[in-house]
């Protein structure tokens, strides 16, 4: 929405610029719209450049938009893993249960899901619940193709609480996302991690620091089913990795908050005062609050 930026700029209009995106420079076309872009961001009218979640600040900079200005923001979360209880491998379970959530389209990583669950079918069967609203009739016919249709039930929009709910029934919970999509820090990782319920992830930019292979996931490269597939089967076969990552929730949800809440920083940028712009100050991303690259508490 450059044309509100350069309009803004034009008027002496100030402005705070907030955002749930990540900014990657995947191609020269997309490199030179993103030099655009943090010049606007960069200008003296624009106050300050928030973002959700570490990850998708440290995308900002990159582009070129000044530390100093970039601060990290979250939700407020009510939900917490202390309300659920860590998970362990089902022993003997057929079929095991997967759950997606979040919009269905194919840069979400949608159809690599349904191609992996067609891949295992012969091998262990997977129920997938998929959530969400979307392309969700290619998706229909594309099971259907695969011969899977048994196996997968579209949910459509559905409420958080019932979202909680799903997850605490799945046996993992996927989110395939391709890197050209522009993932922030999903919701669907922190609900995941609340319900302590394994994520199987795959490489997206915005991911890393965040959920390690292994330890607080199962990660795959982006486009690869096959490997998304072999996630899947080498999560269910191990008792030992499956509690490890479950365990690890807690302590991953607390790597990922932020202390700055949304309405918090919008509070104090509209009520400027210097004790407000020191608050903020002391809260962007060269403020060095926020020196932790990875987790430090694996058990």
């Amino acid at each position: 929405m450059s044309d509100i930026f350069i309009w803004a700029i034009k008027h002496q209009v100030k402005m705070i610029a907030l955002f749930a995106d990540c900014f990657l420079r995947i191609n020269w076309k997309y490199r030179i719209k993103k030099y655009h872009q943090a010049k606007l961001f960069n200008h003296q009218q624009v106050d300050w450049v928030a973002n959700h979640g570490l990850n998708a600040c440290y995308s900002l900079q990159k582009i070129g938009v000044n530390p100093d200005k970039i601060i990290p923001w979250d939700f407020p979360h009510t939900i917490t893993p202390q309300t659920f209880n860590v998970k362990k491998l089902r022993p003997n379970l057929s079929p095991r249960n997967l759950v997606y959530v979040g919009l269905i389209k194919d840069t979400k990583g949608v159809g690599d899901i349904l191609t992996a669950v067609a891949k295992l079918r012969h091998i262990q069967v997977i129920n997938l619940k998929i959530a969400g609203s979307g392309q969700i009739e290619k998706f229909q016919h594309r099971a259907k193709e695969l011969q899977i249709s048994k196996q997968v039930k579209f949910l459509g929009l559905i409420s958080q609480k019932r979202v909680i709910e799903l997850m605490c029934d799945a046996d993992a919970v996927v989110v395939p996302s391709w890197h050209n999509y522009p993932e922030a820090c999903p919701f669907t990782i922190y609900e995941s991690l609340c319900t302590h319920t394994p994520i199987i992830a795959s490489d997206h930019p915005m991911f890393r620091g965040n959920l390690i292979h292994r330890q607080n996931a199962m990660i795959f490269p982006e486009r690869k089913p096959k490997l998304l597939a072999q996630c899947i089967q080498e999560l269910f076969a191990s008792k030992e990795l499956y509690h490890r990552i479950s365990l690890n929730s807690k302590a991953s949800w607390e790597h990922l908050q932020i202390p700055v809440k949304w309405g918090d920083l919008i509070t104090n940028w509209l009520f400027d005062s210097p004790v407000n712009q020191k608050w903020l100050s002391d809260r962007t991303l060269s403020s060095g609050l926020y020196n932790q690259s990875k987790l430090k508490s694996f058990v």
